[in-house]
C-alpha cells in the first residue's frame, strides 16, 4: 500500500489497553477470543492508523519483549507513577531514543479511560475535580517531555464516555448516581483536556490536536445500527468466566467486553483517528482538530 502524500516516518504511541498490542502480556500469549494479545478480537484503532501510513503498532516491550513503537500498556493511568503509567511510558521511550524525536514523527497519546473508571466512584466532588485535574496535568506534562525532544506531531485522544460502557451500566444498577458521576466526570476531563491541548498548541513548538475519542465513540453507539451493530450496551464476551455470552456475534457487537471494544469499533475509532493525524499533518498553523461537543445527536 502506497504511504499517503501526508505520511509519518514514524509513529509512537503511548496509552492503555485500548492501543495495547502485547506490552502488558509479560511473556504469554492471550488466548482466542483475544486478537495479537490484544484487549479486543482483532486489530484496534492504532492498528488502522498505523497500517494506513504503511507503518505497525508493534510493542516497545517495556514490561514484555518487543523493539517497536507502541509503549501502550493495559491498566495504565495518565496519573501515576506505576510501571504501566504515561509518565513511566514516556521514560523508557527516552531512555531507548536519546537522540530525540525524528522530525516526521506523529505521536499518539490516548490515555485516561482508567483515570476516569477510578475517578467515578468517588462521592465527593471536589475529590473527582482534583483527580481529573491530576489526570490532565500528567498528560500535558508528557506532551511537553515528548515536545522538547524535538517532537513536530502530537495528536492527544480526549476521553470516552465511560458512563455509557457495560461495566458502568451493570453496576449503575445498585449504585443510581454512577451514571451521572460517570458522565460528568467524563465531561470535566475532556473540557480541561481541551482547554490544555489549545493551550499548548499556542505555547510549544509543534503541532498539538485534539482527536475526539468521545464524539467518536459516541457517534456508533448513538448510531450503532447505521453501523451494522445490534448490541451496544452489553459485552459480547465475559472474561471473569472466559466465555461468550449468549448471542455474542463479534460484527454485532459494540463491545467486546464490559470496558473495550470490538474490532469492528475499534476500526471505526482508528479511521476517524487517520482523519485526525492526516489534518495535524497538513494544517498550516497549530488549531484542534474536530472540535469537542459536550452534547452529541
Amino acid at each position: 500500500m502506497a504511504v499517503p502524500a501526508y505520511g509519518f516516518d514514524r509513529i509512537v504511541i503511548f496509552g492503555d489497553s485500548l492501543s495495547d498490542t502485547g506490552n502488558a502480556n509479560l511473556g504469554f500469549n492471550l488466548p482466542p477470543p483475544y486478537f495479537g494479545n490484544r484487549i479486543s478480537n482483532g486489530p484496534v484503532a492504532v492498528d488502522i492508523l498505523t497500517s494506513y501510513f504503511g507503518l505497525s503498532a508493534n510493542t516497545a516491550g517495556q514490561l514484555s519483549s518487543g523493539n517497536g513503537d507502541n509503549f501502550a500498556v493495559s491498566g495504565g493511568n495518565a496519573a501515576g507513577g506505576a510501571p504501566q503509567d504515561l509518565a513511566a511510558q514516556v521514560s523508557a521511550f527516552q531512555s531507548r531514543h536519546p537522540q530525540g524525536v525524528e522530525g516526521n514523527t506523529l505521536i499518539v497519546i490516548l490515555i485516561g479511560g482508567n483515570d476516569l473508571r477510578d475517578t467515578k466512584n468517588n462521592i465527593n466532588i471536589n475529590t473527582r475535580r482534583q483527580l481529573v485535574q491530576q489526570s490532565v496535568n500528567a498528560i500535558g506534562n508528557a506532551a511537553e517531555t515528548i515536545s522538547a525532544l524535538g517532537a513536530r506531531y502530537i495528536l492527544v485522544a480526549n476521553g470516552p464516555d465511560i458512563s455509557r460502557i457495560p461495566e458502568t451500566l451493570s453496576t449503575a444498577v445498585t449504585d443510581p448516581g454512577l451514571i451521572s458521576r460517570a458522565r460528568d466526570t467524563t465531561i470535566l476531563f475532556n473540557t480541561l483536556l481541551t482547554q490544555r491541548v489549545t493551550q499548548l498548541s499556542q505555547q510549544l513548538n509543534s503541532k498539538v490536536s485534539l482527536f475526539d475519542l468521545f464524539q467518536s465513540f459516541n457517534r456508533v453507539l448513538n448510531n450503532f445500527t447505521n453501523f451494522g451493530f445490534t448490541v451496544n450496551n452489553r459485552a459480547c464476551f465475559d472474561p471473569q468466566r472466559f466465555r461468550l455470552n449468549p448471542g455474542c456475534n463479534f460484527q454485532r457487537y459494540v463491545f467486546f467486553d464490559s470496558i473495550h471494544p470490538t474490532a469492528k469499533t475499534h476500526e471505526i475509532l482508528g479511521n476517524a483517528m487517520i482523519e485526525s493525524a492526516l489534518s495535524l499533518k497538513s494544517s498550516d498553523g497549530r488549531a484542534i482538530t474536530g472540535p469537542l461537543k459536550l452534547l452529541l445527536d
